[in-house]
C-alpha cells in the first residue's frame, strides 16, 4: 500500500475511469481486482461502460466490469443506460451481457 486510493477524483475521474478512456484494459483490470467502484460516474454520468460502448472497446473487456458489479441501470447525462446501449447493437453478444448487468 502507498497511500493510493482507488477512488481519488482528479480531473473529473478515477484511476479506473481514466484507464478505461484510453483503453489500458490490463490497468483496469488490476484497479478492478483491487477493489475500484466499477460504477462511477463522472460530470457526464457517464460510468466506464458507458464510455466502453461509446468507443466501441472490444467486447472481450465487457465481462470483467460484468463479474465486477457493473451495473445496466445506471443513466447517463442523456438519460441512457448501458444495457439500453447493450441493447440497441447489431453484435447479438451484447444482448446476452446487457441480460447478466447487476440493476
Amino acid at each position: 500500500d502507498h497511500g493510493a486510493t482507488l477512488q481519488a477524483v482528479a480531473e473529473a475521474e478515477t484511476p479506473l475511469l481514466g484507464a478505461v478512456k484510453w483503453s489500458k484494459f490490463k490497468a483496469a483490470a488490476f484497479l478492478l481486482s483491487a477493489g475500484a467502484d466499477p460504477n462511477y460516474q463522472d460530470a457526464k454520468r457517464m460510468t466506464a461502460l458507458h464510455y466502453m460502448l461509446k468507443k466501441n472497446s472490444d467486447f472481450k473487456h465487457f465481462d470483467m466490469f460484468v463479474t465486477n458489479g457493473a451495473k445496466g441501470d445506471i443513466s447517463n447525462a442523456e438519460g441512457q443506460t448501458a444495457r439500453e446501449i447493450m441493447r440497441r447493437k447489431r453484435d447479438k453478444r451484447f444482448h446476452d451481457l446487457a441480460g447478466r448487468l447487476v440493476s
